[in-house]
């Protein structure tokens, strides 16, 4: 089990779009998903882009479940995307604060408007093919990560930013 250290927003290749995927079955590909998983769960995550962990490939994994900043009302199972293209978006929109593991020097969160649904075209690790219909918060994840193989960082979209103290004070509050 590999647990990799966290490329933060100052690193370049966050802000690079990343290369598809060819060969779903090179030991780099295995390496990189098994290395996401085991990274996001460590980092109390629920979702992470394969650029977060240093590899510039179109794969992210998310697993919406109770974490230090998350609530269990939306639970998902643990997903694997490759090369994911989001081919529809709703009209209707909402406001969102979204943290962020490349966000972590201070911890941030930022409030960004985002599709309240989105179906979603990938692969999983396999090569199968997949279309995946999401709204909530695995949708706001899902748009999170595909920013993240898109060269696209959270901070770069926010309306607002407050720290993790002030986050945290906030879901309290609506406990």
């Amino acid at each position: 089990m590999t647990i990799k250290k966290v490329v933060q927003t100052s690193d370049p290749l966050l802000h690079t779009a990343s290369r598809l995927v060819v060969d779903f079955h090179s030991p780099e590909v295995l390496e990189t998903v098994s290395d996401l998983i085991n990274t996001m769960r460590e980092e109390n995550l629920i979702g992470m882009a394969a650029p977060q962990i240093g590899k510039s490939l179109q794969i992210f994994v998310t697993e919406i479940r109770k974490t230090k900043y998350r609530n269990p009302q939306e639970i998902d199972i643990l997903r694997v995307f490759v090369n994911p293209q989001i081919i529809n978006c709703s009209k209707e929109v909402i406001s969102g604060f979204e943290g962020c593991g490349s966000l972590r020097e201070p911890a941030l969160f930022v409030k960004i408007t985002r599709p309240k649904k989105i179906t979603v075209n990938g692969y999983n690790q396999l090569g199968e093919s997949f279309s995946l219909d999401a709204e909530g918060l695995l949708s706001r994840v899902i748009q999170h990560e595909i920013d993240h193989l898109q060269g696209i960082v959270c901070i770069e979209k926010q309306e607002e930013i407050i720290t993790e103290e002030e986050y945290l004070k906030m879901i309290n509050q609506q406990l």
